[in-house]
């Protein structure tokens, strides 16, 4: 298919998509597209393409890594007293390092990080993201 028509497409599909958005409150999308005479499988085809587009889109201008480029490790710096406790278990772990009490315990792919009220927002948004990737 060439570049015209894909676009053709497109622009088409997004119009019968916003026209189904705005229809009349109390008329459900299946009805809508019965008497639009709009198969309902390509709605829904149509609907989940522009959405996952979108997702992406605003997912780049987040700046956030795409899931196709994989991420082999992320360094986390510690403090000489809590490097000593690498190894034990997250109770431990918090005890002989003197942390505040946890408010969220993420636990993923054999990793457990213990997260409390002073983190700051860049590290908790470096931990979910490193997390999500793992």
């Amino acid at each position: 298919m060439d570049q015209i028509t894909h676009e053709m497409r497109t622009a088409h599909w997004l119009d019968i998509i916003n026209r189904c958005q705005k229809r009349p409150q109390g008329m459900t999308a299946q009805r809508w597209l019965e008497e639009n005479g709009i198969q309902r499988k390509a709605y829904y085809y149509w609907l989940r393409k522009f959405r996952t587009e979108a997702y992406l889109q605003q997912k780049q201008s987040q700046g956030v890594v795409p899931a196709s480029q994989e991420i082999s490790f992320a360094e986390i710096p510690l403090s000489a007293q809590s490097s000593e406790t690498i190894g034990t278990n997250i109770t431990d772990t918090i005890s002989m390092v003197n942390f505040e009490k946890p408010v969220a315990v993420i636990q993923h792919a054999g990793a457990t990080i213990a997260i409390t009220n002073g983190i700051s927002e860049e590290m908790l948004s470096v931990i979910l993201r490193e997390t999500f990737h793992a």
